[in-house]
């Protein structure tokens, strides 16, 4: 269970650190069944990455891992209530975000990399969130997480840049307008204390809404070489920051 409602809820300090570090990050993230193939490649502004702790004391699903950040990736510890809206205008239309949205997108912040795998599988757990919530949710407004990957497909053939980050059993991308309190709504935790849907209000976890754990798995060959590229976006303007964090 990510968390139990009892009659009486406490939060502690989830712990962020931020570092543009790539390495620091990378190591991080990737767990012994993977092996780093080359220098990995970041594009995100200085203060929006970062790695974080003891989540579980707080309503995170995930007690550890990385923060890409449309915005500062120290905001991620502050009040449900708290503004997180940098604005920074970081970078525009990451094409492969594009590709599966159609929108215009800025403060891009990815990471990309390419890996040997140890196994015949991988998998990757994360959390998307955002301040967009619940107030643009059907707006252009739609902030978006991709995971794309490229490599040979043990069924035959290759991945080309294919997204992992897709909503269960379905197609759906990852983001606001698709995973929300009416949409995909099994997969939606919202933290805002006000508005129509009351939320959680943890004064220790900033986005005012965010998913349940979800999962990237996928088939892979073995000490072959493929590439991982996980990119979020603010999508339509630069504001109203949003977060992915990342646990293999």
């Amino acid at each position: 269970a990510i968390f139990i409602f009892t009659g009486y809820i406490s939060f502690a300090q989830i712990v962020v650190s931020p570092t543009s570090n790539t390495t620091t990050l990378i190591d991080q993230l990737l767990g012994d069944a993977i092996t780093l193939s080359g220098s990995p490649t970041k594009y995100c502004n200085g203060n929006g990455t970062g790695t974080f702790s003891d989540g579980h004391t707080t309503s995170c699903p995930l007690d550890s891992g990385i923060i890409l950040s449309t915005g500062y990736a120290s905001f991620l510890n502050r009040p449900a209530t708290f503004t997180a809206s940098a604005g920074l205008n970081y970078g525009m239309n990451d094409p492969d975000l594009y590709s599966l949205n159609f929108q215009s997108n800025t403060d891009i912040c990815y990471i990309e990399f390419d890996f040997v795998p140890t196994y015949d599988s991988i998998a990757f757990d994360y959390v998307f969130g955002s301040e967009e919530y619940l107030e643009w949710v059907g707006s252009p407004f739609n902030d978006v997480f991709g995971f794309f990957i490229t490599g040979p497909n043990p069924a035959g053939g290759n991945y080309n840049k294919h997204n992992l980050a897709v909503v269960p059993s379905s197609s759906d991308i990852v983001s606001i307008n698709s995973i929300n309190n009416t949409t995909n709504s099994s997969y939606y935790i919202n933290n805002y204390p006000t508005g129509a849907v009351p939320g959680i209000d943890d004064p220790n976890f900033t986005p005012d809404g965010f998913t349940t754990t979800m999962q990237v798995g996928m088939s892979v060959v073995p000490a072959a070489t493929y590439t991982i590229k996980m990119v979020v976006a603010d999508v339509s303007d630069p504001l109203w920051d949003s977060y992915v964090l990342l646990h293999n």
